[in-house]
């Protein structure tokens, strides 16, 4: 990776919808460059994929909160495995120390 790479990987964080384009606009390269060097991001795996960022007040879940999780009666992976499918549960870490795991859930 060089700098422009890191330049292309900016702009995507601000803006994923950016067009090849805007891309090649603003980084003075061909579009055909553009869109060789995001294939290559691709392929070697530094881009994983694209989201949208959906804001929890405008789909009615308004209390976010972070739930310290400790002290587990079952198994690791089982409880895991259960969390999967809470909808509210947005984010989870496994962490060392008194905790278990950190949740960030929206409701």
């Amino acid at each position: 990776m060089d700098q422009i790479d890191y330049k292309i990987l900016e702009l995507l964080q601000r803006d994923s919808r950016i067009t090849i384009i805007q891309l090649s606009r603003e980084l003075h390269l061909s579009r055909p460059s553009i869109n060789e060097r995001l294939k290559r991001l691709h392929e070697n795996g530094v881009i994983e994929g694209f989201t949208t960022l959906i804001s929890p007040e405008a789909i009615g879940k308004s209390v976010q909160a972070i739930i310290q999780i400790g002290n587990l009666k079952c198994g690791c992976r089982h409880f895991e495995e259960k969390i999967k499918e809470e909808e509210a549960i947005l984010e989870c870490h496994r962490v060392t120390g008194t905790s278990s795991y950190f949740i960030k859930t929206a409701v």
